[in-house]
């Protein structure tokens, strides 16, 4: 299996709370620049698209994605690295999954897979 983390792009500020957060003009930026090096990297047909159910983790997933086949979780909203393992390991699959969702657990995640310092900001 290969496995893409990709962090929601930059969002932001909210007075309607966290999980209604929007991406800001320079997130849509950031998804672009991220959609034209992730998508060559992906077959279609064998790709599991995981993403949080928080606003800005969904309108990256559009800006990126488009209409892409996607499972949509509050699970992973704001999840720690150990829940997104076990969230990974309870998904059995052996096709390439991306999971979108936030930092600070997919950063330690990362971190944890790799044996190396990893920040996504």
């Amino acid at each position: 299996m290969k496995l893409y983390l990709l962090r929601h792009a930059n969002a932001s500020e909210s007075n309607i709370g966290d999980f209604q957060r929007e991406l800001s003009n320079k997130g849509i930026v950031q998804c672009e620049a991220l959609a034209q090096f992730v998508l060559p990297k992906l077959n279609d047909n064998l790709v599991d698209i995981y993403c949080s159910a928080a606003k800005r983790t969904k309108q990256t997933h559009l800006h990126i994605f488009k209409t892409r086949k996607t499972s949509f979780d509050k699970k992973l909203y704001l999840a720690s690295a150990p829940s997104l393992l076990h969230f990974i390991c309870e998904l059995e699959i052996d096709r390439t999954l991306v999971l979108l969702g936030h930092n600070n657990g997919l950063s330690d995640l990362a971190s944890y897979l790799t044996d190396c310092k990893v920040d996504m900001q």
